[in-house]
């Protein structure tokens, strides 16, 4: 009778083990072995099946929220660009260079000299060591679109203390693009 007892404790634990996820042989000799005790202890252990159903989501919801991030961090940096365009363009057409501002004191503008904007000025450029220019902001424009120069090529126009790369003119490169 006793042999039958440990059988039907064994086959209770295996079955509630089964049910949580676990292996149902291993469960039943603990449930036949240790009787009551192993029943407690499936009871006790929590369910491998729910648990993995919500890493699962857990998973999911984070893959989707990295997602959401990404897709939002595109647009932010988009619109930034698009603003610093904006300004650029602004700036240039009042021949003011805001993006120095908090650099400087209060009450102190920078104002670019009367009537020099970069579209007015005369520009000059490297190419392969030769200097060339004078020449014309739509002929420096045409140059950069057909990719002979790029953002590293020192340039230098009325108003600029010494040759320096496009990338280092507030504005240049995205008025050269527009």
């Amino acid at each position: 009778m006793e042999f039958l007892v440990l059988i039907v404790f064994g086959a209770i634990t295996a079955a509630l083990a089964n049910s949580r996820g676990r292996n149902a042989a291993g469960w039943f000799f603990i449930g036949f072995f240790f009787g009551c005790f192993g029943l407690i202890l499936v009871l006790v252990l929590g369910d491998l099946k729910k648990e993995g159903a919500a890493n699962s989501r857990l998973r999911d919801e984070n893959r989707r929220l990295r997602e959401t991030v990404r897709k939002d961090r595109m647009v932010a940096d988009s619109r930034h660009e698009a603003t610093t365009r904006r300004l650029g363009i602004h700036d240039r057409s009042l021949g003011l260079e805001t993006g120095k501002l908090d650099e400087l004191s209060e009450g102190e503008i920078p104002v670019a000299e009367e009537g020099a904007t970069m579209e007015s000025s005369d520009w000059f450029y490297s190419s392969d060591g030769n200097r060339e220019g004078p020449v014309s902001f739509e002929t420096l424009r045409l140059t950069w679109l057909s990719e002979s120069i790029n953002e590293e090529t020192l340039v230098w126009c009325k108003g600029e203390p010494d040759w320096v790369p496009i990338r280092e003119i507030p504005g240049l490169a995205t008025a050269l693009d527009a």
